[in-house]
């Protein structure tokens, strides 16, 4: 347990997910905080990780604000999960479907790549190989094939482009009506010319006519409405009278109201002066607030402290009269001293009440003022803004007021103007007739009417053509628009027969990539194999097929997988592995495979046939991985290791014993 805790703490340290449901497998039941220290060499460079879990709750989360990756010295990712997870991911090129699969072979997983159906291995292989991608491409272009096609159909059921051919009927049926159009045209612009000279005869003899009507017109529509203007000009100068009175009306209110403020500010005055209190300004106010403030506290403590010399007076006496000893030493006294000491207390403690009824005057007058002063200090405040607004008011409407009286004088002025331009238009008026301008009314609507008629009979024949000219834009945009859509049916289906040959080329694809993957499988899984077996002295022929199914050929007898000794499926499985391993990570990242976990990889081998010593040997010829890790109980197994650590259990913690 102890050797595949630090196996888990290492796949935790790098990817940062737990590798079941939780991460309970890697803190113990009886611990709130576990701290992850890892540091790695790749590329010549030297990184150190550092991760945190807490149980809050009965829950264990990973702490992100104590999540670290440093390159050297420099925190280059921290914070984020996914950020320090990518981080590695890039540096390494390692992500953690890499490193489960094909890094760490642990014991229960070492065959179950070979063990799994072959059409399941293929589809893995594939997908790891990026063969899949292939397929998905060949399937989004049968769905834009089928896109195609249905472009394809519904152009030519549109019904632009099922009408076409009437279309260009109907244009050249309206081309032929335009030309009939035009040569009417053509002949009516003639007549047009002899009625325009009349026209003009017409023209030049209404616009004689109507200077004199149209000048009694202008007239009178500029009396009617300098008239109306003087009439609003009259009711605005009432309404701005009207505003005035009553601004001063407001006025003169509220002058009242800030001088009964003014008289009420001067009446408290008066009052706080009667009390003795004299003041200007809130400032004295306050200051004589404080004053009788501190008074008042002064002469608190004074009567506390006289109530106390009455009531211990009062306990002496008590003493005197019940004990006849000194209330100070407690010794016996001569009666006549006694007496003379009772009397002398008593004279102190009437004289204490009496000054004591002095000093609760005092207070209380002190008291009073204060109260006095605080209210008044409320009242003024309170007047102070009141009367600012007072004021306020009455700038705005001494403004206003004059405001008013400004723009009464503007209408004023203005009506006299006015009244003054109605006179001279009167005059004008008596000079023009009601006989002259009927009779200028006949002629002018004879001359428009002939005019009007005139013109309307050129004016309905170009509509005509205007509407012929718009018809034949029309159906000539629509064939145009029905032609384009055969030329982009055309370009759809030449299209759609690309997509079907590019489909084609797809699908023959796959099968020459797999071939060539399954060619550097077989040659990679084949150069482990030899390296693994040349200790033993075994000569293993390794085939494998489209499915990445191996099989084992020795002595010329060809064995599947299946039907191998267990000893001889572990190193196979083993070199599956490393081959596999090799083969994606080159694929993926262009690397090479430099690490190799193995996870107690002796199952089906014994100390009898030597197998697990030819494994010893086999691990350590594998040169081309730079570091190889292996957890094993077997003492066969780690005697060819380089570098042994022992790792025990100790209770709950896993402890480094010896590394040598």
């Amino acid at each position: 347990m102890g050797k595949t805790s630090l196996l888990l703490a290492l796949h935790f340290a790098l990817f940062g997910e737990p590798l079941y449901r939780g991460y309970d497998y890697l803190l113990r039941e009886d611990a709130n905080v576990g701290k992850l220290f890892l540091e790695f060499e790749h590329g010549g460079r030297n990184y150190r990780l550092t991760r945190t879990l807490r149980r809050e709750r009965g829950r264990i989360n990973q702490d992100t604000g104590d999540l670290f990756l440093y390159d050297g010295e420099k925190a280059v990712a921290y914070g984020k999960i996914a950020e320090v997870r990518d981080y590695v991911r890039n540096v390494t090129g390692i992500d953690r479907k890499m490193f489960e699969e094909f890094i760490w072979i642990q014991q229960e997983h070492l065959k179950e790549i070979l063990s799994m159906p072959p059409r399941d291995r293929q589809a893995i292989l594939d997908h790891l190989f990026g063969l899949l991608d292939f397929k998905k491409t060949e399937e989004k272009l049968a769905s834009i094939q089928r896109d195609y096609q249905r472009d394809q159909d519904r152009i030519g059921q549109d019904p632009s482009v099922l009408t076409l051919i009437e279309k260009r009927k109907q244009h050249n049926y309206e081309l032929a009506e335009k030309v009939k159009l035009q040569k009417k045209l053509d002949a009516s612009k003639a007549e047009l010319e002899a009625a325009e000279k009349a026209l003009k005869e017409a023209e030049a003899e209404l616009r004689s006519l109507e200077a004199k009507g149209k000048k009694f017109s202008e007239l009178k529509e500029r009396r009617s409405a300098l008239i109306t203007s003087i009439n609003d000009l009259k009711r605005r100068i009432d309404s701005l009278t009207r505003q005035i009175e009553r601004k001063k009306r407001e006025l003169v209110e509220t002058k009242k109201a800030l001088e009964e403020l003014k008289s009420e500010e001067r009446s408290l005055k008066r009052r706080l002066l009667k009390s003795q209190i004299k003041l200007t300004t809130p400032e004295q106010l306050r200051e004589v607030l404080k004053e009788l403030n501190e008074q008042s506290n002064a002469l608190g403590d004074k009567i506390s402290r006289l109530n106390a010399d009455i009531e211990r007076a009062k306990a002496s006496l008590e003493t005197l009269r019940g004990e006849k000893v000194c209330p100070t030493c407690r010794r016996k006294m001569q009666q006549r001293f006694q007496e003379k000491l009772i009397s002398k207390l008593q004279e102190e403690q009437s004289v204490g009440k009496q000054h004591l009824i002095e000093l609760n005057e005092q207070r209380n007058d002190v008291n009073f003022k204060q109260h006095l002063a605080q209210e008044t200090e409320r009242k003024i405040a309170i007047i102070n803004i009141k009367a600012e607004e007072a004021e306020r008011k009455l700038i705005e409407g001494e403004q206003s007021i004059a405001e008013i009286k400004t723009e009464v004088t503007e209408c004023t002025e203005n009506v006299g103007k006015h009244e003054a331009a109605v006179k001279k238009i009167d005059v004008e008026l008596t000079e023009l007739t009601v006989l002259d301008l009927d009779a200028m009314r006949r002629r002018r609507d004879e001359a428009s009417n002939n005019f009007r008629d005139l013109k309307g009979s050129i004016t309905n024949l170009m509509k005509l053509i205007e509407e012929k000219n718009k018809t034949l834009a029309l159906l000539h945009d629509a064939i145009r628009g029905a032609e384009g859509k055969l030329a982009q049916k055309k370009r759809i289906e030449q299209a759609a027969s690309l997509a079907s040959d590019i489909r084609l080329a797809y699908r023959e694809i796959v099968p020459l990539l797999r071939r060539l993957y399954v060619a550097n499988l077989r040659q990679a899984v084949q150069s482990v194999v030899d390296t693994l077996t040349v200790e033993a002295d075994r000569n293993l022929a390794v085939e494998v097929d489209d499915e990445y199914t191996p099989t084992v050929t020795e002595a010329g007898f060809r064995r599947d997988v299946n039907v191998i000794s267990g000893g001889e499926r572990t190193w196979l499985s083993l070199a599956y592995r490393i081959g596999l391993g090799q083969l994606i990570m080159e694929a993926r990242t262009g690397q090479s495979l430099e690490m190799l976990i193995l996870d107690e990889p002796t199952e089906s081998l014994g100390s009898e046939d030597r197998s697990i010593e030819a494994l010893a040997t086999a691990i350590s010829n594998l040169k081309m991985i730079r570091q190889i890790i292996t957890v094993t109980h077997s003492e066969e197994l780690s005697r060819k290791a380089s570098t042994r650590i022992l790792v025990s259990r100790q209770g709950d913690v896993s402890r480094i014993e010896e590394a040598y």
